[in-house]
């Protein structure tokens, strides 16, 4: 009675952080049925047919994001462009299959989060968990876009309105959000997202360190190259780009120092962006892989306890 006692409270807390786990069901409406619909929609290890909609969600999200690429190419778009009155560019429709593949995918994701929103117990944990945040940022984008064009903001006037128009933009941009629904079903993306969270006082730190040491570096090189004829670094934000660039290791090459004094302070600037990335960076990737192997085990452990449930069963 103990081993069992200590199994469900470890279960108990290994459930502590989800939306929904299965005693919360226990005494409400339908609980058998919510517990197994949840179920159905939440965890792929539990059935067949979770498995087949844990496979179809994701590759709605692959169908989505991929028909979100092609609309970016001219094979796939219709019309041309054409510039408004305040000299803004219009943009593109999308070809009529992309269109068609788009609402089908839009109607899934609709379908899918009011599922479990209607199925979930705690509405408002639902609606702040990180993933579900995410996937009402996948279908928003559509619906305004649906609202603008019934209030008579087609798609040849956003552009004579630069406030209009800029926020289209946004609302599109916000379709990217659809690959970080992946997570849903990617233990190794969920474990970057703890990572990132577990993570946030090395981060913290190493956005101080840069900080600190591109101000300072900036400062120099812009007073080393200053005075020097058809020099690029003309203030210290310049100077700044090229200081960034040049600690993380990119080196576009756009900006470089002339001078004697300037090319020195580019030397000890790389090896600072070295050293000033190396520590932090070390920290977050022992934090991921101790996550990471967390996250494994407890999946194992839950798997094992289900054998053997369905065993005793």
């Amino acid at each position: 009675m103990m081993i069992a006692e200590s199994d469900d409270d470890e279960l108990a807390n290994e459930g502590k952080d989800s939306v929904t786990y299965d005693d919360e069901f226990d005494g409400v409406c339908f609980d058998d049925q919510r517990r197994k619909l949840w179920l159905l929609m939440e965890d792929p290890g539990t059935s067949t047919a979770a498995k087949i909609f844990a496979l179809v969600s994701i590759m709605m999200v692959i169908v989505s994001v991929t028909g979100m690429i092609l609309g970016s190419t001219p094979e796939w778009q219709s019309g041309s462009y054409n510039m408004s009155a305040t000299g803004t560019r219009l943009d593109f429709r999308l070809h009529s299959t992309l269109e068609f593949v788009e609402l089908a995918c839009i109607i899934w994701f609709t379908f899918e989060y009011f599922a479990r929103f209607t199925v979930c117990t705690q509405k408002k944990k639902f609606v702040l968990e990180p993933l579900n945040i995410i996937d009402s940022l996948t279908i928003i984008p559509f619906y305004v876009e649906i609202l603008l064009s019934a209030c008579g903001f087609g798609i040849n006037t956003f552009g004579d309105f630069r406030g209009l128009a800029m926020v289209m933009r946004v609302v599109r941009v916000m379709r990217v959000a659809r690959i970080f629904k992946l997570a849903r079903y990617s233990s190794g993306l969920k474990s970057f997202g703890i990572t990132v969270k577990t993570s946030l006082p090395e981060l913290s730190m190493l956005t101080l360190f840069l900080f600190t040491t591109v101000i300072f570096f900036s400062t120099l090189m812009y007073f080393a190259e200053r005075d020097e004829p058809n020099t690029k670094f003309k203030s210290i934000p310049h100077a700044g780009w090229w200081c960034i660039v040049t600690m993380t290791t990119v080196g576009y090459g756009d900006y470089y120092p002339e001078t004697l004094f300037g090319k020195l302070i580019a030397s000890c600037a790389s090896i600072s962006g070295v050293l000033v990335l190396a520590f932090p960076i070390t920290m977050i990737v022992e934090n991921f892989s101790r996550n990471y192997d967390s996250e494994r085990k407890d999946f194992k452990r839950i798997q094992q306890k289900r054998r053997m449930a369905k065993t005793y069963n």
